[in-house]
């Protein structure tokens, strides 16, 4: 019986045996990029993606998110799935999600039935009961290739899980682990969630951006993207309201697009108000 880490050891090493195959490189269309770009400005995790995207064009295998509380964990499965679907017609597009508690009450094989064919995506993995994990090695078994399961869950406890003997661990082929971000990622998210609603952050305003996460982060929680989302969005707000007081003759000085288009956040509007 394997540990799941060195299950996990070998799968990157396969991987990374596949980028040597294909010189070195591993190649994702700029649509895919689009979709992961959130996660592609993170330390790491870039290279897990386009590992994985070149790994699973073909395999179809299940796989394990983990991570703190907010850290995207189920943002970053459903914007794979569809970066995947994206470049294979083939993979179904159908994706149920569960938290783990909802499974434990349920027959297994009913939801699978249901499912036919897709995705089933399991929040708060590590509440699985020994009794659901039974029946989902069987499922497993049963749908190989036709349902693909993703585990997404607190990274040691589903470690443990994985590793209780169940067998549940050999039918997991990948995990990704997206650890607690400093302020300089998640400037660079707030920078790309912008870009996805038509603004762009200017220097001085990046500025007031981490006073912003400075103030967010206390010592018992960790600033969360979804914070950070809040904190641009309230931005955005500022920004209209801004341009509804000024003058036109204000306005028109100011330059407030820049050469892509794009609306400009300043300082004043990451300001505490």
């Amino acid at each position: 019986f394997l540990s799941f880490r060195r299950l996990q050891m070998e799968a990157r090493a396969s991987a990374a045996a596949e980028a040597t195959d294909n010189g070195g490189t591993h190649v994702i269309d700029e649509e895919q990029k689009k979709i992961l770009s959130y996660f592609m400005k993170f330390s790491g995790v870039e290279n897990e993606i386009t590992a994985f995207l070149e790994r699973e064009q073909d395999h179809g295998e299940n796989f394990v998110i983990t991570g703190t509380e907010g850290s995207g964990k189920t943002s970053l499965a459903l914007r794979l799935m569809k970066s995947l679907a994206k470049v294979n017609d083939d993979i179904p597009k159908k994706i149920a999600k569960l938290p783990a508690s909802s499974l434990n009450k349920k027959p297994v094989d009913t939801i699978f039935a249901k499912i036919g064919e897709g995705t089933l995506l399991i929040e708060h993995a590590e509440d699985l009961e020994p009794e659901t994990r039974e029946e989902l090695v069987k499922m497993l078994d049963a749908y190989a290739r036709k349902i693909r399961v993703i585990l997404i869950g607190d990274q040691a406890p589903v470690e443990q899980m994985l590793e209780d003997g169940s067998g549940l661990s050999k039918y997991f082929s990948y995990c990704f682990h997206l650890h607690e971000y400093n302020n300089n990622e998640l400037v660079e998210f707030a920078k790309a969630y912008a870009e996805t609603l038509g603004y762009k952050i200017d220097e001085m305003a990046i500025l007031a951006l981490y006073t912003r996460l400075a103030g967010a982060k206390t010592k018992k929680q960790a600033v969360m993207l979804g914070d950070v989302k809040t904190i641009v969005n309230e931005a955005i707000t500022a920004n209209e309201n801004r341009k509804g007081v000024k003058s036109f003759l204000e306005n028109l000085l100011m330059k407030n697009v820049d050469s892509d288009g794009n609306l400009i956040l300043r300082e004043s509007d990451f300001e505490v108000k």
